[in-house]
Protein backbone atom coordinates (compact mmCIF):
# COMPACT_ATOMS: atom_id res chain seq x y z
CA UNK A 1 0.00 0.00 0.00
CA UNK A 2 2.66 2.26 0.87
CA UNK A 3 6.19 2.47 2.51
CA UNK A 4 8.83 4.14 4.37
CA UNK A 5 12.01 5.04 2.46
CA UNK A 6 15.91 4.65 3.87
CA UNK A 7 18.97 5.47 1.84
CA UNK A 8 21.77 4.03 3.45
CA UNK A 9 25.16 2.91 2.86
CA UNK A 10 25.73 -0.60 1.31
CA UNK A 11 29.65 -0.60 2.54
CA UNK A 12 30.60 -2.94 4.47
CA UNK A 13 32.61 -2.14 8.41
CA UNK A 14 36.21 -2.88 8.21
CA UNK A 15 39.16 -2.51 10.57
CA UNK A 16 41.94 -0.14 9.85
CA UNK A 17 45.42 1.03 11.23
CA UNK A 18 48.48 -0.63 11.64
CA UNK A 19 47.21 -3.25 14.38
CA UNK A 20 43.53 -2.78 13.48
CA UNK A 21 43.23 -1.10 16.09
CA UNK A 22 40.21 1.25 14.51
CA UNK A 23 37.69 0.69 12.52
CA UNK A 24 35.19 2.38 9.70
CA UNK A 25 31.32 1.76 9.25
CA UNK A 26 28.26 3.82 8.41
CA UNK A 27 26.32 4.92 11.06
CA UNK A 28 28.52 4.52 14.13
CA UNK A 29 26.78 7.06 15.44
CA UNK A 30 25.09 5.69 17.07
CA UNK A 31 24.59 2.23 16.42
CA UNK A 32 28.01 2.00 18.53
CA UNK A 33 26.46 3.20 21.64
CA UNK A 34 23.00 0.84 20.82
CA UNK A 35 24.85 -2.45 20.71
CA UNK A 36 27.25 -1.64 23.50
CA UNK A 37 24.81 -0.69 25.82
CA UNK A 38 22.34 -3.42 24.72
CA UNK A 39 25.56 -6.21 25.67
CA UNK A 40 25.60 -4.69 28.99
CA UNK A 41 21.98 -4.86 29.81
CA UNK A 42 21.88 -8.27 28.20
CA UNK A 43 25.16 -9.41 30.56
CA UNK A 44 23.90 -7.66 33.93
CA UNK A 45 23.10 -9.33 36.65
CA UNK A 46 22.10 -6.75 39.41
CA UNK A 47 21.37 -6.98 42.87
CA UNK A 48 17.92 -8.15 44.15
CA UNK A 49 15.42 -5.17 44.28
CA UNK A 50 17.27 -3.60 41.30
CA UNK A 51 15.49 -3.49 37.97
CA UNK A 52 17.72 -2.45 35.15
CA UNK A 53 16.42 -0.78 31.82
CA UNK A 54 17.40 -0.04 28.37
CA UNK A 55 15.60 1.73 26.37
CA UNK A 56 16.24 2.55 22.57
CA UNK A 57 14.61 5.89 21.64
CA UNK A 58 14.33 6.75 17.56
CA UNK A 59 14.29 10.31 15.51
CA UNK A 60 17.28 11.35 17.63
CA UNK A 61 18.74 12.89 14.62
CA UNK A 62 15.31 15.01 13.47
CA UNK A 63 14.73 16.35 16.83
CA UNK A 64 13.38 13.16 18.68
CA UNK A 65 9.37 14.75 18.73
CA UNK A 66 8.43 11.78 17.51
CA UNK A 67 5.96 8.96 19.40
CA UNK A 68 8.98 6.60 19.58
CA UNK A 69 11.36 9.72 20.13
CA UNK A 70 12.58 11.28 23.41
CA UNK A 71 10.36 14.06 24.07
CA UNK A 72 6.89 11.51 23.54
CA UNK A 73 6.36 9.93 26.72
CA UNK A 74 6.52 6.22 25.25
CA UNK A 75 9.50 5.71 28.21
CA UNK A 76 7.77 6.88 30.84
CA UNK A 77 4.51 5.24 29.48
CA UNK A 78 6.09 2.03 29.59
CA UNK A 79 7.73 2.70 33.19
CA UNK A 80 4.76 3.32 35.09
CA UNK A 81 3.04 0.52 33.53
CA UNK A 82 5.78 -1.57 34.70
CA UNK A 83 5.46 0.00 38.85
CA UNK A 84 1.18 -0.61 38.01
CA UNK A 85 1.71 -4.02 37.33
CA UNK A 86 4.08 -4.39 40.60
CA UNK A 87 1.14 -2.68 42.51
CA UNK A 88 3.09 0.49 43.29
CA UNK A 89 1.49 4.26 43.73
CA UNK A 90 2.83 7.15 42.37
CA UNK A 91 5.06 7.56 45.53
CA UNK A 92 7.29 4.56 44.47
CA UNK A 93 7.59 6.36 41.10
CA UNK A 94 8.91 9.37 42.78
CA UNK A 95 11.29 7.37 45.18
CA UNK A 96 12.99 4.80 43.06
CA UNK A 97 13.20 8.22 40.65
CA UNK A 98 15.45 9.50 43.00
CA UNK A 99 17.18 6.21 43.10
CA UNK A 100 18.08 6.02 39.95
CA UNK A 101 20.57 6.90 37.42
CA UNK A 102 20.28 7.56 33.58
CA UNK A 103 22.78 6.87 31.16
CA UNK A 104 22.20 8.51 27.90
CA UNK A 105 24.54 7.05 25.78
CA UNK A 106 25.93 8.85 22.40
CA UNK A 107 29.05 9.55 20.48
CA UNK A 108 30.91 12.81 20.66
CA UNK A 109 33.68 14.17 18.59
CA UNK A 110 37.33 13.18 18.77
CA UNK A 111 39.74 15.46 18.14
CA UNK A 112 40.79 15.15 14.54
CA UNK A 113 44.30 15.30 13.77
CA UNK A 114 44.03 17.47 10.51
CA UNK A 115 41.63 19.92 12.48
CA UNK A 116 42.47 20.01 16.12
CA UNK A 117 41.06 23.79 16.25
CA UNK A 118 37.44 22.22 15.75
CA UNK A 119 38.08 21.18 19.73
CA UNK A 120 38.94 22.69 23.06
CA UNK A 121 42.54 22.24 23.65
CA UNK A 122 42.08 21.96 26.83
CA UNK A 123 40.13 18.83 26.57
CA UNK A 124 41.46 16.49 24.13
CA UNK A 125 39.10 13.50 23.37
CA UNK A 126 41.57 10.67 21.67
CA UNK A 127 40.10 7.74 19.98
CA UNK A 128 40.99 4.84 22.07
CA UNK A 129 41.10 6.59 25.22
CA UNK A 130 38.06 5.57 26.83
CA UNK A 131 34.94 6.64 27.86
CA UNK A 132 33.81 10.35 27.31
CA UNK A 133 31.81 12.52 30.10
CA UNK A 134 29.68 15.00 28.10
CA UNK A 135 29.25 18.44 29.40
CA UNK A 136 27.52 21.39 28.31
CA UNK A 137 26.77 24.79 29.92
CA UNK A 138 23.55 25.32 28.31
CA UNK A 139 22.45 22.05 29.79
CA UNK A 140 22.40 20.51 26.15
CA UNK A 141 24.09 17.70 27.88
CA UNK A 142 22.81 16.13 31.01
CA UNK A 143 25.64 15.69 33.02
CA UNK A 144 26.21 17.40 36.52
CA UNK A 145 29.01 17.08 39.17
CA UNK A 146 27.08 13.98 41.03
CA UNK A 147 25.91 12.77 38.04
CA UNK A 148 29.63 12.57 36.80
CA UNK A 149 31.39 11.77 39.67
CA UNK A 150 29.14 8.48 39.91
CA UNK A 151 29.58 7.34 36.43
CA UNK A 152 33.22 8.00 37.26
CA UNK A 153 33.58 6.03 40.39
CA UNK A 154 31.65 3.45 38.75
CA UNK A 155 33.97 3.51 35.39
CA UNK A 156 37.16 3.21 38.15
CA UNK A 157 35.81 0.14 39.82
CA UNK A 158 35.63 -1.43 35.90
CA UNK A 159 38.99 -0.32 34.99
CA UNK A 160 37.40 2.27 32.92
CA UNK A 161 39.37 5.19 31.90
CA UNK A 162 37.63 8.08 30.87
CA UNK A 163 37.83 11.27 29.03
CA UNK A 164 35.63 15.02 29.55
CA UNK A 165 34.14 16.35 26.29
CA UNK A 166 33.14 20.00 25.89
CA UNK A 167 32.57 21.87 23.07
CA UNK A 168 34.51 24.69 22.21
CA UNK A 169 32.56 27.90 23.79
CA UNK A 170 32.86 29.87 20.55
CA UNK A 171 31.23 26.77 18.37
CA UNK A 172 27.74 25.43 18.59
CA UNK A 173 27.74 21.94 19.42
CA UNK A 174 25.26 19.51 19.39
CA UNK A 175 22.91 18.09 21.85
CA UNK A 176 21.47 14.40 22.45
CA UNK A 177 18.66 12.62 24.40
CA UNK A 178 19.34 13.14 27.83
CA UNK A 179 18.04 16.71 28.03
CA UNK A 180 14.92 15.65 25.81
CA UNK A 181 14.17 12.85 28.04
CA UNK A 182 14.20 14.45 31.08
CA UNK A 183 11.65 16.59 30.29
CA UNK A 184 9.10 13.39 30.83
CA UNK A 185 11.41 11.52 33.77
CA UNK A 186 12.84 13.44 36.25
CA UNK A 187 15.62 11.25 37.54
CA UNK A 188 19.54 12.54 37.64
CA UNK A 189 21.25 11.99 34.39
CA UNK A 190 24.79 11.29 32.46
CA UNK A 191 25.32 12.06 29.05
CA UNK A 192 28.26 9.50 28.52
CA UNK A 193 29.48 8.26 24.87
CA UNK A 194 33.23 7.27 22.91
CA UNK A 195 35.23 9.56 20.55
CA UNK A 196 34.99 9.31 16.92
CA UNK A 197 35.97 10.99 13.42
CA UNK A 198 33.60 11.74 10.89
CA UNK A 199 30.50 11.34 12.15
CA UNK A 200 27.31 11.90 10.28
CA UNK A 201 29.63 11.65 7.13
CA UNK A 202 28.93 8.14 5.11
CA UNK A 203 31.59 6.48 6.63
CA UNK A 204 32.79 7.42 10.23
CA UNK A 205 35.88 5.90 12.32
CA UNK A 206 36.32 4.93 15.87
CA UNK A 207 38.24 2.94 18.25
CA UNK A 208 37.55 -0.89 18.82
CA UNK A 209 39.34 -0.81 22.09
CA UNK A 210 36.43 2.09 23.57
CA UNK A 211 33.51 -0.39 22.01
CA UNK A 212 34.98 -2.43 24.69
CA UNK A 213 35.53 0.27 27.35
CA UNK A 214 32.06 1.33 26.94
CA UNK A 215 30.60 -1.55 27.55
CA UNK A 216 32.42 -2.92 30.40
CA UNK A 217 31.10 0.60 31.83
CA UNK A 218 27.62 0.06 30.99
CA UNK A 219 28.14 -3.52 32.57
CA UNK A 220 29.50 -2.39 35.55
CA UNK A 221 26.61 0.47 35.56
CA UNK A 222 23.71 -1.99 35.00
CA UNK A 223 25.61 -4.14 38.18
CA UNK A 224 25.98 -0.85 40.53
CA UNK A 225 22.80 0.04 43.26
CA UNK A 226 22.10 3.09 44.29
CA UNK A 227 20.93 3.75 47.89
CA UNK A 228 19.78 6.56 49.83
CA UNK A 229 20.70 5.91 53.28
CA UNK A 230 18.37 8.94 54.06
CA UNK A 231 17.57 12.70 52.42
CA UNK A 232 20.66 14.25 51.33
CA UNK A 233 22.62 11.29 50.69
CA UNK A 234 22.77 9.22 47.29
CA UNK A 235 25.62 6.53 47.57
CA UNK A 236 26.63 3.76 45.04
CA UNK A 237 26.87 0.14 45.82
CA UNK A 238 30.42 0.06 44.81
Amino acid sequence: LTWDLCLVTRQKATRIGPDGEYFMSPRIDDLECASTTLLAFLASQAPEGIAPVWGLLDNEEVGSSSRQGAQGTFLADVLDRILAALAQDVQARWRLSANSLIVSADNGHAIHPNHPEKSDQKLPVNMGGGVILKYNARQTYTTSGLTGAAFTAICEKAGVPVQTFANRADVAGGSTLGNLLGRQILMPMVDIGVGQLAMHSAMETASCKDAEYLANACAAYYNTPIFQPEDGQWKLGL
